[in-house]
């Protein structure tokens, strides 16, 4: 019994030497995630509960009010509007973090999160050292979901959003001004005389798609530009030719559903836009492959959303 109380009191006095020599008073957490996306993508998700939330039950933490838990471990995200947020970690203690969102360019950021522990005595540095392993764990597992999830543009924003080539360098169009009650109407005839223009004057289209712009204006009217890309280029009256930028760059997504319901995509390519520090090079249009275009608003149609941009 004595040997094995000194061999106790040895590996207790060693243990006690390793910890003050090897595991600091002070512990510091420091995890950082590199993301080709824009800070203010990762600010929107910490900032917008609805996309908050979205994260959280896909990565199955329980959100409460500005509270995430998961694992044991709750994060208390401090309301506000700048790059640094101050984040409570309460697991087995409470412990203060700091989120920093710092922007390298305008399309790539940092994600850097940090913490201390502090010990008071030879048993919290023990302590301290295996919770910090653990909270490190718990750290990067949420960086690295939250990174996932800003990259996709689907759980951002709703829709498959990509980056493609312009591949009709020249497009001509009808336009014409109806009152927004006949806009349905005013559609057909726009595009049957775009349609009829094209052939008369031999610009030759061996492209089946129609592209179409709605611009709402003050008070009770709605212009509607229609175009059919051709190998040729010719204005008259209401028509005109758009040269478009060879190889020039455009925000693709796809829209299925009725008609009435498209505000949704553009409302995301706007955004998308917007926190990816894009500019817009010229209108954007739907693009009907099929060349069958609505009738009304609850007509169910597909087409491609079109943003041209730089």
């Amino acid at each position: 019994m004595q040997k094995k109380g000194v061999i106790f009191i040895v590996l207790l006095i060693g243990t006690f030497i390793v910890s003050n020599l090897f595991v600091p008073q002070t512990l510091t957490i420091n995890r950082v995630v590199l993301s080709n996306t824009t800070a203010a993508t990762f600010l929107k998700i910490v900032r917008t509960d609805s996309i908050l939330k979205r994260w959280c039950i896909k990565n199955e933490y329980v959100v409460t009010g500005n509270t995430l838990s998961k694992n044991n471990y709750s994060y208390i995200i401090s309301t506000g509007g700048t790059s640094i947020i101050p984040i409570e970690i309460n697991g087995k203690v409470t412990v203060a973090s700091i989120l920093k969102v710092i922007a390298i360019d305008e399309t790539n950021c940092e994600l850097n999160w940090s913490s201390q522990l502090v010990a008071t005595n030879f048993f919290t540095r023990i302590f301290n050292y295996y919770k910090a392993q653990q909270l490190s764990k718990e750290l990067d597992y949420f960086l690295q979901h939250l990174n996932t999830h800003a990259q996709s543009s689907i759980e951002m924003y709703g829709f498959d959003i990509n980056n493609k080539k312009q591949t009709e360098p020249i497009v001509s169009f009808y336009t014409q001004t109806f009152a927004n009650e006949d806009k349905y109407s005013g559609l057909q005839h726009c595009f049957s005389s775009i349609k009829n223009f094209v052939a008369e004057n031999n610009l030759v289209s061996n492209n089946t798609s129609v592209m179409l712009n709605l611009n709402r204006l003050k008070g009770d009217s709605i212009t509607i530009m229609i175009g059919i890309p051709t190998q040729k280029s010719l204005a008259k009256n209401n028509f005109s030719t758009m040269q478009m930028p060879p190889q020039g760059n455009m925000l693709v997504s796809e829209f299925k559903g009725m008609y009435k319901d498209r505000s949704a995509i553009y409302q995301a390519m706007e955004s998308y836009i917007e926190d990816k520090n894009l500019s817009k090079a010229s209108l954007p249009y739907e693009k009907f492959s099929n060349s069958v275009l609505p009738s009304g608003d609850s007509s169910v149609v597909q087409f491609t959303m079109c943003y041209p941009i730089f």
